[in-house]
């Protein structure tokens, strides 16, 4: 058996494979030798997963009578279609946390659930179990609808790849915050710490330390002019309206950095009156996510601009 790394994200793939991210690594549909080994230790981790495993079926949505409520039934997709991905390596892992904030970074989330090692009979298997627990147990993952990803995804998952390898040591900052950024995963998506580290990130690439002297140097300021500017340049601008309904750019993070210290310094934000714009925590993540993905994005492709932005 070969060594591969288990997807955990329900995905389509709209291109030929296998496909070639990196020397001795590619992005393939499992093979049946595969699949039985996935279903099994899956059925391990079957605890964490209240609603079970979707990879071998879809959900088609059903409307009570009355329109007031909804269900959801489990329809089986011939073996074809199941929904099994593998990055298959030869050698040691080394380069799966590298290829993993890698995918971090794409439009749509991909997760490396486990690692089955090749080198023996059976086949061992490495996993976190806390990724995993966080991952299954989310109650949004049983009507989740898969995503396709194609060729424009893979090459993606290529360069991100190549430019966090290739990163300088004068770029320390930079590939922190990417592996920050990763580590965020194992935080539960209900923890004020996570919309805390989003908002850690942002400030730690862009930001410098204020002068008490002068207002205009506040980190608030900084994130707010910053993130601005930056957004022009993205290869994925954010869009404030999907998020904040329209809502100016510069008042929706002045209202986030200020949601953050609320929460920073004990306070119950106030989703009714105060923080009415930002709507709920979970679209506060989502809007955080993206903004970091796209800035690490920017400042892998411009990392001395974006250094030079942060002296300013």
């Amino acid at each position: 058996m070969r060594s591969f790394c288990f997807i955990l994200n329900l995905v389509d793939v709209d291109t030929a494979l296998p496909y070639e991210l990196l020397n001795n690594h590619t992005f393939d549909k499992a093979d049946n030798e595969q699949v039985t080994k996935i279903k099994d230790v899956l059925h391990r981790f079957s605890i964490f997963s209240p609603h079970g495993f979707l990879y071998e079926c879809t959900l088609e949505e059903f409307s009570s009578e009355d329109g007031r409520s909804t269900s959801y039934q489990r329809v089986g997709l011939p073996p074809e279609k199941w929904r099994y991905w593998v990055i298959n390596f030869e050698g040691y892992n080394q380069e799966v946390q590298n290829i993993q904030c890698a995918v971090n970074l794409l439009k749509y989330d991909l997760d490396i659930g486990f690692q089955v090692i090749g080198d023996s009979e059976s086949g061992s298997f490495m996993w976190n179990h806390v990724t995993l627990f966080n991952y299954y147990s989310d109650p949004s993952r049983f009507a989740e609808k898969p995503v396709t990803i194609g060729i424009t995804d893979l090459k993606e998952m290529s360069l991100n790849y190549n430019m966090i390898k290739n990163l300088g040591e004068h770029h320390y900052d930079l590939r922190t915050a990417i592996v920050e950024f990763n580590n965020l995963k194992v935080i539960h998506g209900r923890s004020t710490m996570k919309t805390i580290g989003y908002i850690s990130i942002i400030e730690s690439l862009i930001t410098h330390r204020p002068k008490l002297s002068e207002s205009i140097d506040s980190i608030m300021h900084q994130i707010n002019t910053k993130m601005l500017l930056l957004n022009k340049r993205f290869v994925r601008p954010i869009n404030i309206c999907e998020y904040f309904d329209g809502a100016n750019e510069a008042s929706i993070w002045k209202k986030l950095y200020s949601y953050r210290s609320e929460m920073v310094h004990g306070g119950k934000p106030d989703f009714k009156n105060e923080y009415k714009l930002l709507k709920n925590r979970d679209n506060v993540n989502s809007f955080l996510k993206e903004s970091n993905k796209s800035l690490l994005v920017f400042a892998l492709q411009e990392p001395d601009f974006v250094s030079d932005l942060k002296k300013c």
